[in-house]
């Protein structure tokens, strides 16, 4: 079943804007105190106003984090300016089994903001939400702080894998490598082998917020990631809480520039007027490997960003995208970064999203430094690959160190139906559930077999 949607064409906003981040992430939205939204339903949410929140008028977009709790159902979800329509692309997505297993599941969302400071969420299949806000971005010409600078490519600055595990409700002190001075960092959070809980990342000495960055859905070998924009103390200095322990791995992507930083304009931000989706490997026009093809696990393509209708523009150092996988093939990592920053005959050494399993659909928030070529997207674990554009940071695109990637010829399969549906098998096998179903077509997808159709169907590939 696809979670994700086809291709919209939406023009760039003129604003440029520096970004602003809360000293402390406020909870704006937590349905559990009232009802979940239903199947189709949408809310409105107001991320200016009074005091914490940024005034009214100030805020061209919004950076939330989307945390969906209960999921009812597979599906999508969606954040987009309430002054537009409902954009053709998706924020966050429950596959069957996500949504049969329950939880919570984060994405940070960058969201334009219209003049009536409201943005509006919308849940294909329902559930729960929770919306937090951790900052804005304010019209600016040139700007002191707030200005995004970009690493050459991310970078791991910490990975206690082996080394610190995190215990069930510790806190922990870490300061960022090269983030002195500056006042929020961009980073990818990833928990690994932890029991089902909840991490908060906030400034070092700052209040210790009611909300979260991340978090693990389930018990057992779970991988979870989430982007995160954190304040940092002078220093650079973050603290790390996990509610349930396990190991944490923190990709930096950049630094936002603080007070005393020169003004200037590189680094500030474009926010599409809506999200607008640039990449989606099942659509011909889209897919940068050509007709409808999917990647296959170890394959990388880029993206020119110059080639992007949508942007109207050629000074570009990073793009925010929402980037998804679906129909995967097998587990391993997705990593969204600078053309050319890896050789293309290694695998990149971070990750924007993790598959723990196959036929797995799930989305992730990416800022992405560009080079001369654009932006790469490489699936060690293979599927398809979706990416919405949410804006883009003005300045000078990093510099291609290697050569584009070259992929292995995709595998031979067969594509007929193998009479597998993904329905409800009750009045074949006596006493089956959603859940037997969506066990039996995990297994299927395990062997070699993927949902190839809207009907149902199964290919079976020979990989």
């Amino acid at each position: 079943m696809s979670t994700a949607l086809p291709a919209a064409s939406v023009s760039a906003a003129a604003t440029t804007s520096s970004y602003v981040a809360l000293p402390t992430a406020q909870r704006l939205v937590d349905t559990r105190s009232s009802r979940a939204l239903a199947a189709g339903g949408s809310l409105s949410v107001n991320v200016t106003g009074a005091a914490p929140l940024p005034p009214s008028g100030t805020a061209v977009a919004a950076v939330l984090n989307l945390t969906v709790v209960g999921p009812a159902g597979a599906g999508y979800w969606t954040v987009w300016p309430h002054t537009s329509a409902r954009p053709d692309a998706s924020n966050l997505n429950i596959d069957e089994l996500l949504s049969l297993a329950g939880g919570a599941v984060p994405n940070l969302v960058t969201v334009p903001v219209g003049g009536d400071g409201v943005v509006d969420v919308f849940a294909s299949a329902g559930g729960h939400v929770i919306v937090d806000l951790l900052g804005y971005y304010t019209p600016a010409e040139e700007a002191t702080a707030g200005r995004f600078q970009p690493l050459a490519a991310p970078t791991r600055v910490l990975d206690t894998r082996g080394v610190a595990t995190f215990g069930g409700g510790e806190t922990r002190a870490f300061t960022v490598p090269g983030a002195a001075g500056a006042s929020a960092v961009a980073v990818n959070l990833t928990a690994v082998t932890s029991k089902s809980g909840y991490w908060q990342v906030y400034p070092q000495g700052g209040v210790v917020p009611t909300t979260s960055n991340l978090n693990s859905p389930w018990g057992g070998n779970a991988l979870a990631a989430n982007q995160a924009i954190v304040p940092v103390d002078a220093n650079g200095g973050i603290t790390i809480f996990s509610e349930s322990g396990g190991d944490l791995i923190v990709d930096l992507v950049g630094t936002y520039t603080g007070s005393d930083a020169t003004p200037a304009t590189e680094g500030l931000f474009v926010p599409m007027a809506s999200p607008t989706r640039v990449v989606d490997t099942r659509v011909a026009a889209l897919n940068p490997l050509g007709g409808t093809t999917r990647a296959q696990p170890g394959w990388r393509f880029e993206v020119p960003v110059a080639t992007i209708p949508a942007l109207g523009a050629s000074s570009i150092s990073a793009v925010v995208l929402n980037a998804t996988t679906a129909d995967t093939i097998t587990t391993g990592y997705i990593s969204v970064g600078t053309a050319g920053a890896v050789d293309p005959a290694t695998k990149p050494s971070t990750s924007t999203m993790n598959i723990a399993r196959p036929a797995q659909t799930l989305a992730n928030h990416a800022i992405v430094p560009v080079s001369a070529r654009g932006f790469s997207m490489f699936t060690e674990a293979g599927g398809n690959l979706i990416a919405d554009l949410a804006g883009y940071f003005i300045g000078g695109a990093a510099p291609a160190q290697f050569g584009p990637p070259s992929n292995a010829a995709s595998p031979a399969c067969t594509t007929p139906s193998v009479g597998f549906p993904n329905s409800p098998v009750g009045p074949i096998v006596f006493g089956s559930s959603k859940r037997s179903v969506a066990d039996l077509q995990n297994r299927l997808a395990t062997l070699g077999f993927w949902n190839a159709g809207a009907d149902g169907s199964y290919g079976l590939t020979t990989v």
